[in-house]
């Protein structure tokens, strides 16, 4: 699977690398729209575990239970039927 995402993706720094080197303006321009949207979703995807977290340790059950549940839901989807 890295052999398919790795090269467009390295191929793809150099380019940004180029710019920010040469053309400072635009390769920061550049970065920031790439880079905000990714550091938004990522933003998201640690708080929402920091949260459950701090659920779980005061006592609070209720947002791991759903996330357990989603989870699972997940994991049966991708299993196969057996029997």
């Amino acid at each position: 699977m890295w052999a398919w995402i790795f090269p467009p993706l390295l191929s793809f720094g150099v380019l940004i690398g180029y710019l920010v080197q040469n053309y400072s303006v635009l390769g920061s321009v550049i970065n920031l729209i790439i880079g905000l949207p990714v550091l938004i979703l990522l933003a998201y995807w640690v708080f929402r575990w920091y949260f459950i977290c701090l659920g779980l340790m005061f006592g609070r059950r209720n947002m791991a239970e759903k996330k357990r549940a989603e989870v699972s839901a997940r994991i049966e989807k991708l299993l196969p039927v057996v029997g």
